[in-house]
């Protein structure tokens, strides 16, 4: 199903990758204008607005996804550049559950909720990609898993625009710890076999 659905979206963003290419832009260029956007959304966060915060946030992640996409077509996919987005990727989600602790802290009665909840969220996000990369050391490839980065994205993202970080920041703890334990369930059986 989710493969699918980025078949759909490398189909649905094609025109704008031929542009990226035209113009010459590189996925290093993408993936660190992606961690500027961070940087500006957060601001926008701790200052309490969130809608803003929250567009830009999911715009600049558009522009981390687009990345991988120029790479291979240009074919300059290389194993560096997989580990500079996906590094990149761990800062931009530290700047932005950082910046609603900030918030939070600022302008919430229940701002103690919402730090364990990002900093939940934010253990689940990291672990899922963790677990990924390490896993893959063993086994070929881990795909299992519905809470991948463009989920989590969008549902941070929808949070923030709503200004609803209470129930979203739920599903993201909830579901993104779910989805690393799965995976660390799946590479345990992949590798007793």
């Amino acid at each position: 199903m989710l493969e699918k659905l980025r078949k759909y979206n490398e189909i649905l963003f094609r025109p704008v990758v031929k542009l990226l290419c035209i113009l010459k832009i590189t996925p290093d260029f993408l993936t660190f204008s992606s961690l500027a956007g961070m940087f500006i959304s957060g601001y926008f966060i701790i200052k309490g607005e969130l809608l803003i915060g929250g567009i830009i946030f999911l715009v600049f992640s558009g522009l981390d996804f687009l990345d991988g996409m120029v790479a291979r077509t240009i074919e300059k996919k290389s194993k560096f550049g997989a580990f500079l987005d996906s590094t990149i990727d761990r800062y931009s989600e530290a700047i932005i559950y950082l910046s609603i602790v900030v918030y939070a802290f600022q302008f919430r009665e229940d701002y103690k909720t919402i730090i364990i909840l990002s900093f939940v969220s934010f253990v689940g996000s990291v672990l899922t990609s963790y677990t990924k990369a390490r896993g893959e050391n063993f086994i070929k490839s881990i795909k299992i898993g519905f809470f991948q980065r463009p989920e989590r994205v969008v549902i941070l993202g929808v949070g923030l625009i709503f200004n609803q970080l209470y129930i979203f920041l739920i599903i993201l703890s909830v579901f993104a710890n779910i989805t690393a334990i799965q995976r660390m369930v799946y590479v345990c059986k992949k590798l007793k076999q």
